[in-house]
């Protein structure tokens, strides 16, 4: 489904009629465009509500098929990097890693020598600094650099469990890394092809009965999102969702359905508006959401609100601004 102007439209029947189903990926990018990656099928390109493309082995030859099927093509995930390329995994194949240049629309694929063909390949986030992180199912992740090397982590590289869920990188560059059993985060991610003892690294807090602990520690992470005000927001299997402070250090939220109008303590994703600082928390009961205090600030500040204004002396509080 789409929506379009706040209202609500299902796909055209062209898209039933070539029975794609499992959508698991998608990016937006200009124009109005954005691509999905599907489980089997290829890749599609939209504009609003149009189907423009099926890209799929048949038609493309930098997208394999897995060995063994009649075509299939496995796109787990899919990212936009700052040149306008988009960035795909394709799994289970001899060439995991693909890229479309919306520029020239020209495609290429890449032979990752970490990443085997029985290891299936989801996410992907491509990195300020040019490396693009891959999640493998149970195994970890890869990390590729501009010149195509790659390196796996796990447990072994510092890494909560090698069940990697999700992925996302904050305003100082650093990677967090929400696992099955826990939270990781891989600092000065630079380094990592250049120091071969790299291991990303555990948050660990003190209780209130005095006792040091990792953060997160054997709690499911389903998903993080990183805020304006570079805060992370955690969301979690059975505990509802976290905010916590930019460095980790201090728990600003935790909302659960029994605190707050949080629907459920499922929460699989998050999405922030970062103009406006609205959070959306996709739960095992439906969709909600929560005005934040932390927005994107603008490159040019003609029209600004101020409030409380004037700010007296004595004030204690927040002070909102807006434009």
């Amino acid at each position: 489904s789409f929506c379009i102007n706040s209202r609500w439209r299902d796909s055209e029947e062209e898209l039933q009629n070539l029975n794609i189903y499992d959508v698991v990926s998608g990016c937006a990018v200009t124009n109005n465009n954005f691509f999905a990656g599907t489980w089997n099928n290829g890749i599609l390109e939209f504009q609003n509500n149009e189907l423009l493309n099926h890209f799929h082995p048949g038609n493309t030859p930098e997208i394999d098929s897995i060995s063994g099927t009649n075509g299939w093509s496995r796109i787990g995930g899919i990212d936009i990097d700052e040149d306008n390329n988009l960035w795909l995994t394709n799994s289970e194949t001899n060439r995991p890693l693909v890229k479309f240049s919306t520029t020239n629309r020209n495609w290429e694929s890449f032979t990752i020598p970490s990443i085997t063909t029985n290891v299936m390949c989801g996410q992907i986030l491509c990195g300020n600094n040019g490396y693009k992180w891959i999640q493998l199912r149970h195994d970890g992740l890869v990390v590729v650099d501009d010149d195509g090397e790659s390196k796996k982590m796990g447990v072994g590289q510092g890494l909560a469990s090698n069940s990697v869920n999700c992925f996302d990188e904050d305003l100082d560059g650093a990677v967090w890394i929400g696992t099955a059993q826990g939270l990781s985060i891989a600092y000065f991610p630079d380094e990592i092809f250049n120091n071969p003892n790299y291991n990303a690294e555990y948050l660990v807090v003190e209780t209130e009965d005095g006792n040091i602990e990792r953060l997160f520690d054997n709690m499911e992470i389903l998903d993080i999102q990183v805020d304006s005000g570079n805060r992370k927001w955690i969301a979690t299997k059975t505990s509802g969702v976290f905010l916590i402070s930019e460095d980790g250090s201090t728990q600003i939220y935790n909302f659960t359905s029994k605190n707050s109008p949080l629907l459920d303590n499922t929460v699989y994703k998050i999405s922030i508006i970062q103009s406006s600082g609205e959070v959306f928390f996709a739960t095992g009961k439906g969709l909600c959401s929560y005005r934040s205090d932390a927005s994107q600030s603008q490159e040019d500040f003609d029209n600004v609100t101020v409030f409380p204004n004037p700010v007296k002396k004595d004030y204690e509080g927040l002070i909102s601004i807006s434009g």
